[in-house]
């Protein structure tokens, strides 16, 4: 059975929420953020959807590994019809499972900003060159050494679709 968020985001209307709500993040230049943390489990869909109406923006997870599942696609689905601004954030993307075909759904999906995370250079390199492709362009590059005891970083990158130009 899901919690009700008495004092958060929802105010009172009965939301269930799965998972975690913070309503006293001081994380945003001073101002108060809400955060509300749910399952993205597919038998938590209804209760899921209905904390759609109270957000301002989501940040979706997306293992590479995994790929984009069916679930994740409804809620995509979801968040277009409330039209609720979307960051997508794909990690583990150097794995195995992370090919062209796991791109084409991102693209299709179509997100404003797509928040990418690798640390092997030629998958970065070759998923980079199809997603600029498809419209995205580089806003922000950043390695991270995660395991200094390693060769390897990790390099978060941000992309924002290009708006054509009329």
């Amino acid at each position: 059975m899901p919690g009700y968020d008495e004092g958060g985001s929802g105010q009172g209307k009965g939301i269930p929420y799965v998972g975690q709500i913070r309503t006293k993040y001081d994380g945003c230049g001073g101002r108060p953020v809400t955060l509300l943390d749910t399952q993205g489990y597919v038998d938590f869909a209804a209760e899921m959807e209905r904390t759609l109406p109270v957000l301002d923006y989501v940040v979706l997870v997306v293992s590479g590994s995994n790929g984009v599942q069916g679930h994740t696609e409804t809620l995509w689905r979801l968040l277009s019809r409330y039209e609720v601004p979307v960051f997508l954030f794909v990690n583990k993307m150097d794995l195995a499972g992370c090919d062209e075909a796991l791109l084409a759904v991102m693209v299709q999906m179509e997100p404003a900003r797509i928040v990418y995370v690798s640390c092997d250079s030629a998958t970065l390199t070759r998923d980079l060159k199809y997603l600029c492709g498809a419209g995205y362009g580089l806003e922000r590059v950043q390695p991270v050494d995660m395991f200094p005891m390693t060769v390897r970083v990790e390099t978060v990158v941000m992309l924002s679709h290009k708006k054509p130009t009329a």
